[in-house]
């Protein structure tokens, strides 16, 4: 006849490491398998013993096969508990016109010519007020508020390559060129009014305004 382990006695457990619930239920089960197999082996051949023996083992082991990954301890409860990223809690819940924007000084005595633009940061901050990443759609305007010209420009964040090049990774912002408006010089006191609008998906739409004054520089 095939010899048989027995189980472990309880006693023989107390210094081992905690084990999962399908541990628990294999040893039962193996206990269990151990006393039917040697009350009625004595009636099978020795070869019908080796099959049954390993074909016990096989559906035990079958039985309690991880569904997770090597390492992952995350539940299934858990992961079932995960929030889907189209409502990811840390899309931006406000905007600022970020006070770091700013019109570049025209030397008269340059050599190359110097370009005719405003520099603007806007600012994405999470329910947390704290600086964000975001896709959508941005429009941004800036007006000579004495001759009312305007400037505009849209630009694609859901877009990959148009987002991590607006992106200033230093001070956390979308940082955009705009032409000035027609006809705008610049003077002490001097300044654009500037508009910014994100749609970051078809219900949230998030607005900015604010100021950006001539006596501004390059930080």
């Amino acid at each position: 006849m095939v010899s048989v382990l027995h189980p472990i006695n309880n006693a023989d457990m107390i210094d081992a490491p905690k084990q999962s619930k399908c541990e628990i239920f294999m040893r039962k089960s193996l206990a269990f398998s151990c006393i039917c197999f040697e009350r009625y082996a004595q009636s099978m051949s020795v070869p019908t013993q080796i099959i049954i023996a390993n074909l016990c083992m096989s559906c035990l082991l079958l039985a309690c096969a991880p569904t997770n990954n090597l390492g992952n301890t995350i539940s299934d409860q858990q992961i079932a508990q995960l929030v889907s990223v189209d409502s990811w809690p840390f899309h931006p819940k406000s905007i600022v016109i970020h006070p770091l924007s700013y019109i570049p000084k025209i030397r008269q005595d340059a050599k190359a010519p110097n370009p005719r633009v405003v520099e603007i940061y806007v600012e994405c901050l999470d329910l947390n007020k704290q600086p964000t990443r975001t896709p959508g759609f941005i429009s941004l305007s800036v007006q000579d508020p004495q001759s009312k010209n305007i400037n505009h420009i849209d630009v694609d964040l859901s877009n990959l390559e148009n987002n991590k090049n607006s992106w200033d990774s230093v001070t956390k912002t979308y940082r955009f060129t705009i032409p000035l408006p027609v006809g705008f010089e610049c003077a002490n006191d001097k300044f654009l009014l500037v508009q910014a609008n994100i749609n970051v998906d078809a219900k949230l739409e998030l607005k900015a305004s604010g100021e950006v004054y001539c006596s501004h520089h390059s930080p």
